[in-house]
């Protein structure tokens, strides 16, 4: 009976003083953000590509100005786009585009759950991902780059492909390629 109850005791004062671990946080609410300088749902002229940059810290998509020439992407049509080169031309529409599609080279927040962990740095160019993306006033299919690069001595550079990722802290190079 006391073997019972000092078998029962001991895992209560291990929970005691063992470290709690903390759960993680909830995603952060979408943040709806002001349009400045031209709304992207007006169309863009043939041949071109309007250009935005994202605040969040303001909550403002900042037009940019045009960027010339369109590209078609058969393999973001058919789906498969995360698998293509990440080297190939970065404007992707569909054919023939439509008035609302447009480019964004955008600070946006993103927070990587797990993936790399320590001992590696993420920048802005690399892989190509596409991701959807919620700003609580529109959604659009996004496409991201990052690039892994070991943080050592002897590191080089690696292209690091993620389909998975949610926008919290930090920058990322997104392109908007429809807004909903």
């Amino acid at each position: 009976m006391a073997a019972a109850a000092l078998a029962l005791a001991v895992p209560a004062t291990l929970a005691a003083v063992s470290p709690a671990v903390a759960a993680p946080g909830a995603p952060p609410e979408p943040q709806e953000l002001t349009w400045v300088g031209r709304n992207p749902s007006d169309a863009v002229p043939e041949g071109r590509t309007a250009t935005y940059d994202i605040d969040v810290t303001k909550g403002t998509i900042t037009f940019t100005g045009y960027r010339e020439g369109r590209t078609a992407d058969a393999a973001d049509e058919a789906g498969t786009a995360d698998e293509a080169s990440p080297f190939r031309p970065t404007t992707k529409m569909r054919t023939p585009p439509e008035p609302s599609d447009c480019t964004l080279y955008a600070p946006v927040p993103y927070e990587w759950y797990g993936f790399y962990r320590s001992g590696q740095i993420w920048n802005d160019a690399g892989y190509a991902h596409r991701t959807r993306m919620n700003s609580g006033k529109w959604t659009c299919r996004a496409t991201y780059y990052e690039q892994r690069t070991n943080n050592g001595p002897y590191s080089t550079p690696k292209l690091a492909p993620h389909s998975d990722a949610t926008f919290k802290s930090g920058s990322a190079r997104v392109e908007i390629v429809r807004i909903f």
